[in-house]
C-alpha cells in the first residue's frame, strides 16, 4: 500500500510563488526591479475618444515578472498588461486604473487614466462646395431687447 504526504496550504502557496516570481539575486537587482515597478504607466493614443472609436490601454515599461491588473472604477478588470475595446461607447467612460504587484518587497505601483467618450459631430446637411446664396430686398436688424433703436439698410454683394 502507498503512502502519500499532505502538503500543507502554506507549502503549496510558497511553490506557486517560487514558479511565478523571479526572486532577485542580489540588493542591486531587487532596487532596480522596484525601481522599473515605480516607472509603469498607462499607455494610450489619447483620454478623449469618440464614440465608436477603438482604444487600447497598455502598460508601458512593465518589468518581467510583474502581475498587471487594468479595472475601470472596480467594475470590470483584467489580469493583462493590455485591453482593447474595438467600439467605445459612454458606458467605457471613466477613470482607468492600473495596479501592478508581483515582485517580493516592492510595493504596489498605481497608475491611473480618466477616459472620456463624446458622440462624433454631426454630418452637416449640405455639401460644402459648391454652394451659393442669393438674395434680394431690404433687411431690418433689430437690436437685443436690452438695447434700443434699431437700423434699417440694404444689403448687397459685389
Amino acid at each position: 500500500m502507498r503512502s502519500f504526504k499532505a502538503l500543507s496550504v502554506a507549502s503549496i502557496a510558497s511553490v506557486c510563488l517560487i514558479s511565478c516570481v523571479k526572486l532577485a539575486e542580489s540588493p542591486d537587482d531587487e532596487a532596480n526591479a522596484c525601481t522599473l515597478l515605480e516607472n509603469v504607466t498607462i499607455e494610450t493614443a489619447k483620454t478623449a475618444y469618440l464614440r465608436g472609436e477603438e482604444m487600447t490601454l497598455r502598460a508601458a515599461g512593465l518589468p518581467d515578472y510583474t502581475n498587471v491588473i487594468l479595472s475601470r472604477e472596480g467594475k470590470s478588470s483584467e489580469y493583462n498588461p493590455e485591453y482593447m475595446i474595438g467600439r467605445i461607447s459612454k458606458f467605457d467612460e471613466g477613470l482607468y486604473v492600473l495596479s501592478t504587484f508581483g515582485i517580493p518587497d516592492c510595493e504596489t505601483k498605481n497608475d491611473s487614466i480618466y477616459i472620456t467618450v463624446t458622440n462624433p459631430p454631426a454630418e452637416t446637411p449640405c455639401q460644402t462646395t459648391p454652394n451659393t446664396v442669393t438674395m434680394e430686398g431690404t433687411f431690418t436688424l433689430t437690436s437685443p431687447s436690452n438695447q434700443s433703436g434699431s437700423s434699417t439698410g440694404n444689403l448687397s454683394a459685389p
